[in-house]
């Protein structure tokens, strides 16, 4: 616990419940120093670089595009899911085409 509250500072709260206040009370009455500083992961430089990557690949089974599913131009726009943004497809690819695709994770939650 006392790595944990190291590496976390600011952030640190319960595994659990995600309680701050009250397990950071407790844990400081069982001789658990928690530093007043950012995460150890926080300062690193481009540690969430790989979030604002884009997909480029349409996810369609069976892409319609005859230059590939990376091919990119005008004609074979790539449409992102409008719910999570983590998959792509061209709207020619679409069952029933439309500027507002939801990838097929996401559906069932729509």
């Amino acid at each position: 616990m006392a790595q944990f509250a190291q590496s976390a500072g600011y952030f640190f709260k319960c595994p659990l419940c995600n309680n701050k206040d009250d397990f950071s009370q407790q844990m400081q009455q069982r001789g658990i120093y928690i530093p007043e500083k950012d995460a150890s992961w926080e300062p690193e430089p481009n540690a969430f670089n790989d979030q604002l990557e884009r997909p480029s690949e349409c996810d369609a089974e069976a892409c319609r595009c005859r230059y590939g599913r990376d091919y990119d131009c005008k004609r074979w726009d790539m449409i992102l899911c409008a719910t999570c943004g983590s998959t792509c497809r061209y709207d020619q690819c679409m069952e029933v085409p439309s500027k507002n695709y939801v990838c097929t994770f996401c559906l069932p939650i729509v």
